[in-house]
């Protein structure tokens, strides 16, 4: 009897410790801190175009999964990104976008490539550099057939246009992407010109405007169309004594403030890279 008492000890010790050492490896993939972004507003028409809350997982290497909410019970989106071991984004996995993979060689980007949803291979992008920046991306479609090249210039060091053009000839401009930046070297707006439909004329498409703070950070933004409408609304952003930020306003063209995320952070030591994708 005390034989089979301790047997059954033995066994029940033995499945405690095997959980602890699964919950410990488990821990080793949790997130080092959490952002939550929660919308404020009294507006129904923002629900349609902006999700109830984010919520944002970021170990030190960077963000590791972002979870959208359209309501307190439908999900969204769920996006997850993957790091290499020198904290380089090699895989992002999108609900909506689908999935990208992103190759690198001495430390650059030479290859990204679209997978969709089914993670079948869709197009991918080849890129080029001179003195450590961009100078050519060619995009290719799943059978290696050029679909189209952008050519990167710069000017003293900042970038100042891309022209795309279609697959190798550079008689047929498809769209130009121009920079224009303030005295600290900031983007303050972007133009992109697209070839129209009508008259097959380049054309001003849409324009991008950012504002700065004294430290650099981007307080206001909004996107124009060709007739300088604004298109959808304006943001603009808060930060605290941290440099963290905290708030984010939405407005109409008239500045009145149509609703606000309300950013929290469950770690204030850690620093936040969100990738570019």
């Amino acid at each position: 009897m005390q034989k089979t008492i301790n047997m059954k000890r033995t066994i029940i010790l033995l499945a405690f410790l095997f959980i602890m050492m699964s919950c410990e490896k488990e821990n080793d993939s949790y997130p080092e801190s959490i952002i939550t972004w929660k919308l404020e507003t009294e507006r129904l028409e923002l629900y349609r175009n902006h999700p109830l809350m984010i919520i944002e997982f970021y170990k030190s290497n960077g963000l590791i999964d972002r979870y959208e909410k359209i309501d307190e019970n439908i999900n969204k989106s769920t996006t997850s990104y993957t790091y290499n071991e020198s904290n380089q984004l090699i895989e992002y996995n999108g609900e909506l976008f689908g999935i990208y993979r992103y190759y690198y060689k001495d430390e650059l980007l030479e290859k990204k490539e679209w997978r969709g949803t089914a993670d079948e291979l869709q197009n991918y992008m080849m890129y080029e550099y001179i003195d450590n920046k961009t100078s050519i991306a060619t995009q290719y479609d799943r059978n290696d057939n050029i679909i189209a090249n952008s050519l990167y210039y710069y000017t003293i060091n900042k970038q100042d246009s891309i022209i795309q053009f279609y697959k190798n000839s550079t008689d047929s401009i498809l769209s130009i992407v121009k920079y224009k930046y303030d005295n600290s070297d900031n983007v303050i707006e972007r133009l992109y010109y697209s070839r129209s439909i009508d008259n097959n004329e380049l054309t001003l498409h849409t324009h991008n405007y950012l504002e700065y703070d004294e430290y650099n950070r981007v307080v206001k933004s909004e996107n124009r169309d060709a007739n300088n409408e604004l298109i959808m609304y304006k943001f603009n952003s808060s930060y605290d004594s941290m440099g963290r930020l905290i708030r984010r306003d939405i407005l109409n063209d008239d500045d009145e403030i149509l609703g606000y995320y309300n950013i929290t952070y469950s770690n204030p030591d850690l620093e936040y890279n969100k990738p570019e994708i």
